[in-house]
């Protein structure tokens, strides 16, 4: 990453070229041209967090229509997880839209959406993604993210204390943790 490129303008057709390429790979039915040419006529003039739910809406648009399907094919893309408790934002950046992915379109899927979540953040974070998954059903998502707190991934339990922040920088806030 370069010191004078904006964070959001990583977020462009190249990013969506590296995720065709990627996707391609285990789903050769993907309309990579068509994925990135919409990416590009898209998010230009879109900030970070908008940039992020374009290229999610663009994966939702040409990936299968049933979601455990195209969330098995984005998982299958995911790369090697990161060994060290930094790298997320130089070599993980382009999973972004893969969390936003989970957090907009897996609601109805907790089953395969949480451990999904679980795998994307050993690579990027889902500390966003969490967040409407512990709105929807807090108990059950306070013991998943119990065991998550002392697992040996320092990128899960960064996802444990920032995923249930009341007030993270960027995210919706938690209402349920601010009202009790």
């Amino acid at each position: 990453m370069s010191d004078n490129t904006k964070f959001k303008d990583y977020f462009d057709s190249t990013l969506a070229t590296l995720l065709a390429t990627d996707i391609s790979a285990v789903y050769p039915e993907f309309n990579s041209d068509a994925f990135v040419e919409r990416v590009y006529n898209e998010v230009g003039s879109l900030e970070l967090k908008d940039r992020v739910a374009a290229i999610a809406a663009a994966l939702r648009t040409f990936l299968p229509d049933d979601y455990p399907t195209a969330l098995q094919i984005l998982l299958s893309t995911l790369g090697d997880e990161l060994q060290k408790e930094e790298g997320m934002f130089e070599q993980g950046y382009h999973l972004m839209p893969v969390a936003y992915f989970v957090e907009v379109y897996g609601l109805d899927h907790v089953e395969q959406s949480v451990p999904a979540l679980y795998k994307i953040t050993k690579r990027f974070s889902s500390e966003f993604a969490v967040r409407p998954y512990l709105e929807q059903d807090t108990d059950a998502m306070l013991k998943i993210l119990e065991k998550w707190a002392t697992d040996d991934n320092p990128h899960v339990r960064r996802l444990v204390s920032d995923g249930t922040r009341t007030r993270l920088p960027w995210a919706t806030r938690l209402t349920i943790f601010i009202e009790d």
